[in-house]
């Protein structure tokens, strides 16, 4: 069968392509290797004069396959819509002269990707064939939902509400069905007989052994008119994204703030224990600071332990928080009054306070996030960290000029956190239901040593004597 393909080509050399390539060179690579019987250039092939210039060569022609090499096939799609013809598109703009940068060493490998580029679009009309029109139809917007259970009806409804003609059609359900469920298949809702846009009748269809025809399906009442409830779906679900994008804002909001007030009041911290401790014990003495944290910390983490199992998870965060705010202007207080092993808890009480803001912060963006936002978005949370301590130490000289010693620090550090607690309220106020549940209480179980012999003693017992 002979081949009464007809191939044309057509290069642009606007936006850019004519003055980082040979046009000329990719007229000829399109010929010689690409076995286009002509290719065509143009300063823009998207303007009304190229797409003229590209229909009159499909009509002077005979052109079937078309190859156009301009920009990206995702742009000019209304100006490069020729149903009648098989096309393909080389991406001259955004793959190659976008992509290389515009320099003398890199002119020549950049002419021979686009040399390639259009290779590759010839060779790929090749293989097209010129699309089979089925010639224009009327369209109807008349709906058929086939299935008569639980979704066909729903669908029906919905449909039927948003102004769309629609028919339900089900085959007859085998003999025993006509009352309940069996094989997958749903007894039959009744026909709405008086429902100005559903129609629903039972589909035909031959009969089969072992199955009896189909029947058409019994009246009943009518349904009554779908109510505006119905017809607000459509947007609801816009409505409720919408609300969720402002929901997932929130906790962003809320959580980042927390972390970025504890991070500041840290900092402070450790730049006032470290300044405290060193003056009082010297470097000699960090080891049994190294001691202390072990020890703290294990201990709090069991606390923890024992807290969240009991309270909610609000309560132990406000209880974290508050404390600790507590704790800095209570130190301060203790410095004042000339108690030095302060300066020991301090060191101690950062190790503690990052051990704290884990699990308050973390406890929070678990319980408020699901898997997804928890991937994408806690990484910014923590961002508040690394800013927070940051800020800490651009506002250094400032507050040792305004406050002096460095002591009065603590009485920052603590303002700090307790701007971290009026953000944690207002984070629990806000998402009370997540964030106030309380863990269920633990089911009594037996002691330990009946749990372990329970599957000893039987053993013991029915083992069968020596003879």
């Amino acid at each position: 069968m002979a081949d009464d393909r007809k191939f044309a080509g057509f290069v642009c050399t606007g936006c850019g392509i004519g003055d980082r390539l040979d046009a000329g060179q990719l007229e000829q690579t399109a010929k010689r290797d690409g076995k286009m019987t002509t290719c065509q250039q143009h300063e823009m092939l998207c303007s009304q004069a190229g797409v003229q210039m590209i229909r009159d060569t499909i009509e002077s022609e005979g052109a079937t396959n078309i190859m156009i090499a301009a920009c990206s096939r995702r742009a000019k799609v209304e100006a490069f819509n020729f149903t009648d013809v098989a096309m393909s598109r080389a991406n001259l703009r955004e793959g190659v002269i976008w992509s290389r940068p515009d320099t003398d060493e890199n002119r020549e490998t950049t002419q021979e990707m686009a040399d390639d580029y259009i290779r590759m679009a010839c060779a790929e009309v090749k293989f097209m064939t010129k699309p089979n029109m089925s010639g224009e139809q009327q369209m109807t917007k008349d709906i058929l939902v086939v299935g008569g259970g639980v979704t066909g009806m729903t669908a029906a409804l919905e449909t039927a509400a948003a102004g769309f003609p629609t028919a339900t059609r089900w085959p007859s359900p085998p003999t025993g069905t006509d009352s309940g469920t069996s094989g997958g298949r749903r007894a039959r809702p009744a026909k709405s007989a008086s429902s100005p846009t559903i129609d629903s009748c039972t589909a035909t269809s031959a009969t089969r052994p072992g199955r009896r025809p189909a029947t058409a399906s019994s009246t009943s009442s009518p349904r009554p008119p779908a109510t505006s409830t119905s017809r607000e779906l459509p947007f609801q679900a816009e409505m409720n994204e919408v609300s969720s994008q402002a929901r997932v804002r929130q906790v962003l909001y809320l959580l980042t703030g927390q972390i970025f007030f504890v991070a500041l009041a840290l900092a402070l911290l450790e730049i006032a224990g470290a300044a405290l401790f060193l003056v009082e014990y010297g470097s000699e003495k960090l080891p049994w600071v190294y001691l202390g944290i072990a020890v703290f910390v294990s201990a709090l983490s069991y606390l923890y332990s024992l807290l969240q199992k009991r309270r909610s998870l609000a309560a132990v965060s406000i209880v974290a928080f508050g404390t600790f705010a507590g704790l800095l202007f209570a130190a301060r207080l203790g410095l004042l009054l000339g108690w030095n092993w302060i300066a020991f808890a301090l060191m101690v009480a950062v190790a503690l306070g990052f051990q704290m803001t884990l699990v308050v912060i973390g406890g929070q963006a678990g319980r408020l996030f699901d898997v997804r936002q928890m991937k994408r978005l806690f990484p910014l949370v923590m961002t508040g960290l690394v800013v927070g301590f940051m800020s800490s130490g651009l506002l250094l000289p400032l507050l040792r000029r305004l406050l002096g010693a460095t002591e009065n620090l603590l009485l920052v550090a603590g303002a700090s956190m307790a701007i971290a607690l009026g953000l944690l309220l207002a984070t629990i106020r806000r998402f009370r239901p997540e964030l106030t549940q309380v863990p269920e209480a633990p089911t009594a179980s037996r002691p330990w040593r009946s749990r372990c012999c329970s599957g000893i003693r039987p053993t013991i017992r029915h083992r069968p004597r020596a003879p």
